[in-house]
C-alpha cells in the first residue's frame, strides 16, 4: 500500500517539466510578487496540501488521466501532428484540458460562490431566517475543488457527481438556526448549519 500523498498538484508535474531550467528544477516568477527564483524544485510548484480532500482517490484518478495525457502530448510533439477528431487521443487530450479548467482553486472558489448565491436565493423567502441571519453567512464546501472536479474515475466510463466527496457547510462560528437541504440530491448532505461570518 502507497503512503498517503500530502501534495496535490493541479498542474501536472510532467508538463511542468517541459519547462524545466535543469532536471527536476524549474526556473519562477511570482504572480503576487515580481520576484524570480532560479532552479526551484519542480516537484514544489503549483500544488496545495490535500487540496483534493483527505482521500487520495481524485489525485490517483488525476494522476492515472495524466499519464494517458503525457503520452499524447509526447506523441503530438514528437510528430508535430495532431490526433484526428474522435479518435481515443483526440478525446483523452480533450479531458485532460477539462480537468486543467475545473482542478484550480479559481474553479472552487467560482464553486463556491455560486453555492452561497444559490442557497441565499433559494432561502429568501423563509420566514425562519431574518435576512440579516442569511446574508452575514457564507454558504460552500469544506474542499469544493471535490465539486469542481466532480468524476471518480477520469478516464473509465463512470463520469458521474462525487456525491460523497465533502460536506456542505456554512463558515463562521455561532450557529443561529438551521436549514435542511433535500435528502439525496447527488451533492448534498441533508443538513446544512447556518452560522454567522466574522466580521
Amino acid at each position: 500500500m502507497s503512503s498517503p500523498k500530502n501534495k496535490h498538484h493541479f498542474v501536472p508535474r510532467f508538463y511542468l517539466g517541459a519547462f524545466q531550467s535543469a532536471p527536476r528544477r524549474i526556473n519562477v516568477l511570482g504572480v503576487n510578487f515580481s520576484r524570480e527564483i532560479q532552479n526551484a524544485s519542480l516537484r514544489d510548484q503549483c500544488y496545495r496540501r490535500k487540496f483534493y480532500g483527505n482521500s487520495d482517490t481524485i489525485e490517483d484518478a488525476l494522476g492515472l488521466m495524466e499519464s494517458h495525457a503525457a503520452r499524447v502530448l509526447k506523441a503530438i510533439q514528437s510528430t508535430e501532428m495532431l490526433f484526428a477528431e474522435g479518435s481515443e487521443e483526440h478525446g483523452t487530450l480533450l479531458a485532460f484540458v477539462a480537468f486543467q479548467l475545473l482542478r484550480t482553486a479559481v474553479a472552487a472558489a467560482r464553486v463556491n460562490t455560486v453555492i452561497d448565491k444559490t442557497t441565499k436565493q433559494v432561502h429568501s423567502h423563509d420566514q425562519r431566517i431574518s435576512s440579516e441571519e442569511l446574508e452575514s453567512a457564507q454558504f460552500g464546501f469544506d474542499d469544493p475543488v471535490l465539486f469542481a472536479v466532480p468524476v471518480e474515475n477520469a478516464i473509465g466510463a463512470a463520469w458521474r457527481p462525487f456525491a460523497d466527496s465533502s460536506a456542505l457547510t456554512v463558515q463562521g462560528d455561532e450557529r443561529v438556526g438551521g436549514v435542511r437541504q433535500p435528502a439525496d440530491s447527488g451533492y448534498w448532505n441533508t443538513t446544512a448549519r447556518l452560522r454567522r461570518r466574522h466580521r
